[in-house]
């Protein structure tokens, strides 16, 4: 540990190295220099890097406070100053400006020395679309000065899609993309753009939303429901609940009892959330309350957030701290926490409760009263409720220590290197596999079967290389719809192994020399251009076994051709290397395959539609660029263990994938689920994974990914299906004419029970007759 002392080197220590000589001198002349004015200032090291971000209202006084002989600083600090050889600052007008001006670069560039909060980039808020004629409700990641009114930050994402779900049975709002402008001298009063999604959705089917797009409500009426969200999400239960009870009593006495008995049973809902929400004995206060605890360095806040008497929200957040002393951690952290918090927060209360005191108590509450615009202070509560209400809140705040304390003893004992390197010794791996495939099925009773491939990279999943397969080649309706996961399995590595497609290690594809293109012009009459030649040899011989050409047709296609000058050069292996050689170097929309080549197709092409191609009599199968392209950057790197979530059965199919392509060398296993037992290929018994080890930990994690988003397809496709109008499947119905049905009868259950009259004077005769056959 060494001082700097501006008066004299003598505290100096000589036998630090030149670096350090030269940063004393430096930050001398710097500390001469510095106004004595507020501003900002920056802590470099000797990589430039930021390090420390502070702010002061006398630079020059804070500055040599670091640097004078017996500082006392705190450990933290004489750390940092260790690794300083620079100082930067900038001067502003005032200490709120200083503050400001901090507050943003430790956000920008959360320097190591400084307090953080720890995943701030998943925070979501609640938006609230206010400036739009029909607002929309959507959870965002950044708050925007656009108009909108914004709750957060959340830190939970999955309890603000659970309060969203909850709302929407309360008050059925949109929450779809559409831009939505009410205009009377419009069809259906709307102006609709930005037209993501056909309309009206699902949610409007199932009365989840009011529905806007199809004009069955005015804004003036839709705002008032938006305003209703709004309290909620403020708090405002009491006034809500009365409103709605008066506007129950009103339809009863109106004898219109089915739409009371949904207003009741919305209040229902509303007394249950309040029953959880209330805190008894509270004043009707705003209030925002503050505790938190530490262990081994990190510290946990737990928020209250607490509206007219009633708990709305309790937020918890994870701050990180280099080497905090004890005797100024709370109050240091605590400080840290409120500037970089209601940085970004959409609602402060007037009174923020805390613990201990903070050093600038005063210019932070002058902050967040400009903030806010309306007065904001801290309170320190000693006795009563308000001090209860802190006990809580430092019960929830060691609660959550618990839980995230095992979380991140389950992370730290299954760290992914350790995990992939145990995983190389369990299987007995020739290398590390760095990257892992892991391949799953998922179907419901054989319908919408689809397949999924997620990828591990380093033991970490890597999101963006995930796919998706949907199954082609199983029936998908009716008496022969039949689960088969050996077919769906050997389908889909099919279509993935296709990208790495190999030659035979003795074989090669390579451009022509002009001598073999003239020899073959003349001896073969082919008169192709030698752009579009490939021609096939051994490594160690330059003679021609087969060539390989494309037939250009209108420069947007290509048929493949094939010529074999050795009768025993099998065709199967070359097809696929030679489509990726060509397919990288030509851009053509489609590549078809003749008749005689068709024995190739089924791994990759598509059969033609009956005549449905000006080729189809000349060739069967096509290759359109937009379904196969060989240049997807996931499908194109080569796995260093392939998973499939299965038994022998599913490792015996993806093993006659694996043979198509020649790609033996792939090392390839299966995970059975009910012993959690792996096969591996030409082993006969299995490998039992040793429980509580990191390489168990790893397959059971790709093996639930895989299965997790093989479902997610399935699901999602299942939706769509059915979300699918019956009405789009009638002839002579298009969309207008469906949209004008909806309009008018509000659903498909009252388009069956209209009368084939009503039917007609919407469409005609004859389509209404199919109508009441298709839905009957």
């Amino acid at each position: 540990m060494f001082y700097h002392d501006f008066r004299a080197y003598s505290y100096i220590d000589l036998t630090f190295p030149m670096l350090q000589k030269q940063a004393a001198t430096k930050i001398e002349a710097i500390l001469k220099n510095v106004p004595t004015k507020p501003g900002i200032y920056k802590m470099l090291d000797e990589a430039a890097t930021i390090i420390y971000v502070g702010k002061a209202k006398d630079l020059r006084k804070r500055l040599q406070s670091y640097f004078r002989p017996k500082a006392n600083l705190p450990i933290r600090k004489e750390k940092m100053i260790e690794k300083v050889v620079d100082i930067d600052y900038t001067v502003v007008n005032s200490e709120l400006e200083a503050l400001v001006l901090e507050t943003n670069l430790i956000k920008e560039l959360r320097p190591r020395y400084n307090v953080l909060m720890k995943d701030d980039k998943s925070y979501v808020y609640i938006r609230v679309s206010t400036n739009e004629d029909f607002p929309r409700i959507s959870v965002v990641r950044k708050m925007v000065k656009d108009g909108a009114k914004y709750f957060g930050p959340k830190t939970a994402g999955w309890k603000v899609q659970k309060t969203l779900k909850l709302l929407k049975k309360l008050f059925p709002f949109r929450h779809c993309q559409l831009n939505i402008s009410w205009n009377p001298e419009a069809k259906n009063g709307v102006d609709i753009s930005h037209k993501v999604i056909k309309y009206p959705c699902l949610d409007y089917h199932i009365k989840r939303c009011i529905g806007p797009c199809v004009g069955v409500i005015a804004p003036s009426e839709y705002k008032q429901l938006i305003e209703r969200v709004v309290r909620f999400l403020e708090g405002d239960y009491a006034d809500l609940k009365a409103d709605l009870v008066v506007e129950m009593q009103e339809l009863a006495k109106a004898k219109k009892f089915e739409q009371a008995a949904l207003l009741r049973d919305k209040l229902v809902v509303l007394d249950s959330i309040q029953e959880k929400q209330d805190i008894s004995d509270v004043m009707h206060e705003n209030l925002d309350v503050l505790n938190l605890v530490e262990e081994q360095g990190t510290y946990f806040i737990n928020l209250f957030q607490v509206r007219e008497g009633k708990l709305i929200s309790q937020e918890n957040f994870v701050l990180k701290a280099e080497l905090l002393d004890e005797e100024d951690s709370i109050s240091e952290v605590l400080q840290g926490f409120i500037t970089q918090y209601y940085q970004e927060a959409a609602d402060i209360a007037a009174k923020i409760l805390i613990p201990v005191p903070i050093v600038e108590r005063e210019i932070l509450e002058e902050w967040l009263t400009v903030v806010k615009g309306t007065k904001v202070e801290f309170v320190i509560p000693q006795r009563g409720r308000k001090n209860s209400l802190l006990d809580l809140a430092l019960k929830n705040a060691k609660s959550y220590a618990s839980q995230m304390r095992v979380k991140w003893l389950s992370e730290e004992k299954h760290d992914p290197q350790t995990s992939i390197e145990d995983l190389k010794t369990v299987l007995a791996l020739p290398r590390l596999p760095k990257r892992i495939e892991c391949y799953d099925v998922s179907h419901l009773g054989g319908t919408e079967t689809v397949g999924s491939m997620v990828v591990f990279e380093n033991g970490l999943g890597k999101s963006d290389h995930y796919r998706h397969f949907r199954i082609r080649n199983l029936p998908e309706a009716g008496k022969d719809a039949k689960p088969d996961d050996f077919a769906s399995m050997e389908e889909m590595l099919t279509r993935r192994l296709k990208y790495l497609a190999a030659l035979p290690n003795d074989y090669q594809l390579r451009q022509p020399t002009q001598k073999q293109v003239v020899a073959l012009n003349l001896d073969e009459k082919l008169e192709i251009d030698p752009a579009l030649l490939a021609v096939l040899t051994k490594k160690d011989r330059n003679s021609p076994l087969a060539i390989l050409w494309l037939k250009e047709e209108d420069k947007k296609a290509a048929v493949i051709n094939w010529l074999s000058l050795d009768k025993k050069v099998e065709l199967k292996p070359y097809i696929l290397p030679f489509l990726q050689y060509v397919i990288r170097k030509f851009d053509y929309l489609k590549y078809y395959l003749p008749y005689s080549l068709e024995k190739t197709a089924p791994l990759s092409f598509l059969e033609i539609g009956a005549q449905s191609d000006r080729l189809s009599k000349e060739c069967r199968y096509v290759l359109e660029k937009y379904r196969f392209a060989f240049k997807d950057v996931s499908l194109n790197k080569k796995p260093d263990l392939i998973v499939i979530d299965g038994g022998k059965g599913q490792l015996s199919s993806a093993r006659k994938a694996f043979l198509k392509f020649g790609l033996q060398d792939l090392q390839m296993v299966s995970l059975a689920k009910k012993e959690e037992e792996v096969f591996k290929i030409g082993q006969s018994t299995s490998i039992i994974l040793p429980d509580n080890t990191a390489a168990k930990f790893l397959m059971q994690r790709i093996r639930d990914e895989a299965h997790r988003f093989a479902i997610t397809l399935n699901r999602d496709r299942r939706v769509k299906k059915m979300t699918q109008s019956q009405l789009d499947d009638i002839p002579g119905i298009g969309e207008k004419t469906k949209m004008s049905l909806l309009k008018k009868f509000g659903s498909l259950d009252q388009i069956a029970a209209a009368s084939e009259d009503e039917l007609a004077e919407m469409t005609n005769r004859t389509v209404a007759k199919l109508i009441k056959a298709s839905l009957s």
